[in-house]
């Protein structure tokens, strides 16, 4: 249990920094670094909830249906919002409270991700 709760907490803050370098890239209107911190974060998010799913024993999920997400118009709106998500979780000790918290920032980037192919298949149309 010790070594999931440690490469939990390591994926978590791989996340938070995956998080952050994506704005920094967004910020110097780099597409490309975008991209890929964006497709890192979406990796650690989803083996955060699947190592968090693993250590959870409450497996009611119907708050997921009922969980309505501001994932903003903003690109940098949608990140900072899913980096206050991930910095939450990072504070939260509970198994739940940090699954959730991942959940939400993960439903966000998978948001930014949907965004990026519309316009990459916008681009490759035309």
């Amino acid at each position: 249990m010790e070594v999931r709760r440690r490469f939990i907490r390591e994926t978590l803050q791989k996340a938070i920094l995956s998080v952050e370098r994506a704005r920094s890239a967004l910020t110097r209107r780099e597409e490309r670094a975008f991209d890929d911190h964006i497709w890192k974060t979406a990796f650690y998010l989803e083996y955060l909830t699947f190592l968090l799913s693993l250590s959870r024993t409450n497996v009611d999920d119907a708050w997921k249906k009922r969980e309505k997400l501001d994932r903003g118009v903003d690109l940098m709106i949608t990140l900072s919002l899913a980096q206050d998500s991930l910095k939450e979780a990072e504070e939260d000790d509970s198994v739940e409270g940090m699954y959730r918290k991942a959940w939400i920032a993960r439903g966000r980037i998978l948001s930014v991700q949907r965004r990026l192919d519309k316009t990459k298949a916008k681009k490759f149309k035309t």
